[in-house]
């Protein structure tokens, strides 16, 4: 595993720190596209949308 990104904003710390409460951590994959969001490299329409596609993979290739 490899180390996760620093994240700069208030609203991103405050969002991983309330998933911890409830022991939810986030994929490198979950931090990397939160990174890209304060980045500017995306849009939060855009990351949804990645979000979306990759459950649905895993939804697919579970049922396989």
């Amino acid at each position: 595993m490899r180390k996760k990104p620093e994240l700069k904003s208030w609203s991103s710390k405050q969002a991983v720190a309330i998933l911890a409460v409830d022991n939810i951590h986030l994929s490198d994959h979950g931090y990397d596209v939160l990174k890209r969001i304060e980045d500017g490299l995306i849009t939060y329409e855009q990351a949804k949308e990645e979000i979306l596609r990759r459950a649905r993979s895993n939804a697919l290739n579970v049922k396989e």
